[in-house]
């Protein structure tokens, strides 16, 4: 059997440049693929890369006061106040989760 050699540096370049419904097409290639792609190191890279906001919306209800912000761990640079959630409905909205291909 022969052996097989493979640059996972370059795999590194290329999905991190790749747009989210690839990369998640790509993350059932193999386990050591699917691995990369939630590096913390791949997720910054992918990121800057593909200019991906990677941020979290925290809210608190808390004696009637309500209170949100957003809080971020890839793209401190960015300013929150820059973010527009126009495309949400102008009627009370609840989002349960978010995950990497956007809101839930």
């Amino acid at each position: 059997m022969a052996t097989r050699d493979f640059n996972w540096d370059l795999l590194f370049e290329i999905l991190s440049r790749a747009d989210l419904e690839t990369l998640r097409k790509c993350r059932i290639l193999s386990r050591e693929c699917n691995a990369l792609t939630y590096k913390s190191t791949f997720l910054r890279s992918h990121c800057e890369r593909t200019n991906t906001l990677c941020r979290y919306l925290i809210h608190s209800l808390q004696q009637g006061r309500s209170d949100s912000t957003f809080s971020s761990i890839h793209n401190p640079g960015v300013n929150p106040k820059s973010i527009s959630f126009d495309f949400l409905p102008a009627r009370r909205v609840r989002i349960l989760a978010g995950a990497d291909i956007g809101l839930c």
